[in-house]
């Protein structure tokens, strides 16, 4: 299941969170203490917002919740069309994802970024097994992110 996480959850879990966020900014952004703070004051502000991909496999006598991802997401405009895309802008994960977890929590995604008027889910990234999922989930990996340092 996928889960947007609330202000007091945020604040609760913040350790984890920054420390997710650390590991896995984008290639952008670099991964220092204001650069993630200014993160979390974003998120807080409703400008990004920050999901968990978890699955429950206790018993209503005993809860049994596993966290799989940490997602922070970004509805992006691109400034020529100001088209509409919800911008995974850093996924970190704590476990293996099995497949249909990533199905469910592509859905969810896709269910809200419908609902904000979004054209597509874009993503970049660095890391083979994401790009392999996203192959799996029938999505586009043809473009190439390029970057050159100034």
């Amino acid at each position: 299941m996928l889960h947007r996480l609330a202000s007091d959850q945020l604040s609760r879990y913040w350790n984890d969170i920054r420390d997710a966020l650390m590991a896995s900014v984008p290639p952008l952004a670099e991964p220092t203490g204001a650069a993630v703070n200014q993160i979390m004051e974003n998120i807080l502000l409703r400008k990004m917002q920050a999901w968990l991909l978890y699955e429950d496999d206790g018993t209503p006598e005993q809860p049994a919740v596993k966290i799989y991802a940490l997602v922070i997401t970004q509805i992006w405009q691109e400034p020529g069309s100001l088209t509409r895309n919800l911008l995974i802008y850093a996924l970190y994960g704590y476990s293996f994802v099995p497949e249909p977890l990533w199905r469910s929590g592509l859905a969810g995604l896709r269910a809200w970024a419908k609902k904000k008027d979004c054209r597509s889910i874009v993503a970049y990234t660095r890391v083979q097994r994401i790009v392999d999922v996203v192959k799996m989930l029938g999505g586009d990996t043809d473009t190439t992110f390029l970057q050159l340092e100034v």
